[in-house]
């Protein structure tokens, strides 16, 4: 774990450059703000041929939502990870990828959105009510046309 900068002003993005050899990283990013507010996030990096590390992403593979494998049910405040496997954007019809979750009403979290990448991403979700939510992947093409690919029911009680 090394600290990598500290921003207290806008804008709050850095570059950082670093020579590894070919490999699998676990990234961590930690964010606290002046009211002690924090939050973290996390990706896996694959470096060059990651050390016969196996691609779980080929041309050919589409998006899909890993985990909750199947609906679930869980308690108010408990964290569920949500995983979604990403094929490279970049190479695909896929302009964007959206993870989200939507409540009754409508009104969706959005988790992840991207226009470029490709692996295993991983998201913690919660609420602190109860509800039916809607676990969604969709991605959008080039025109701007919406695709779901996943589509997973959790109840919260």
């Amino acid at each position: 774990q090394t600290l990598l900068t500290t921003k207290p002003k806008e804008p709050y993005e850095f570059s950082y450059v670093v020579a590894v050899p070919d490999g699998t990283y676990a990234l961590r990013a930690v964010v606290e703000d002046m009211a002690k507010n924090a939050a973290e996030d996390s990706l896996t990096v694959t470096v060059g041929a990651g050390r016969g590390a196996v691609s779980t992403s080929t041309p050919n593979s589409v998006p899909q939502l890993i985990s909750p494998a199947e609906d679930q049910t869980i308690r108010k405040s408990m964290p569920i990870d949500l995983k979604v496997q990403v094929p490279r954007l970049s190479v695909q019809e896929y302009a964007s990828l959206r993870l989200s979750v939507a409540d009754e009403q409508g009104v969706e979290d959005v988790l992840l959105e991207l226009t470029n990448g490709e692996g295993l991403y991983v998201r913690s979700w919660q609420s602190k009510r109860a509800g039916a939510f809607i676990v969604h992947v969709r991605t959008k093409n080039r025109s701007g046309e919406e695709k779901e690919w996943s589509e997973r029911k959790i109840v919260v009680e």
